[in-house]
């Protein structure tokens, strides 16, 4: 199932009684992968204590707008001397967008392999990349 995902990265300011994001003027949008037009980005640079913000759509193998029956995104992060995986649920926002929110301030600095899978697809994860936490 082809896939398009930004990264949108902000500080943690909430969201509005609509469901719409309040963020600064500071946030950006980064475009990780976006099928339709084959470009992408191999990792994307958060500043630790931000939160990185996945936006999926998906697609058919017709380029048509598809609903997943659940989708999660799975984080690897260095803590301490250690790694943490943490699976984060992706929550249909509109009827072909799902969102999963990570606050960086967890992770240590360094790389954060993540990578989204659907549950209905066993063939592994969709797409897969890499966030790099960096100093504020």
């Amino acid at each position: 199932m082809p896939v398009n995902v930004s990264i949108f990265i902000h500080d943690q300011l909430g969201f509005s009684a609509a469901g719409i994001a309040i963020v600064p003027q500071a946030s950006s949008t980064v475009v990780v992968f976006d099928e339709s037009i084959g470009i992408g980005t191999m990792t994307t640079n958060v500043v630790q204590g931000l939160t990185a913000e996945f936006i999926a759509e998906f697609r058919d193998l017709t380029g048509e707008p598809s609903i997943p029956s659940g989708a999660a995104v799975t984080l690897t992060y260095p803590s301490g001397t250690s790694s943490i995986v943490q699976t984060l649920p992706m929550v249909q926002l509109q009827p072909y967008r799902f969102v999963a929110t990570w606050y960086s301030a967890v992770s240590n600095l360094g790389l954060v392999p993540w990578s989204i899978s659907v549950s209905s697809v066993s063939s592994g994860p969709q797409i897969q990349g890499t966030i790099r936490v960096i100093a504020p």
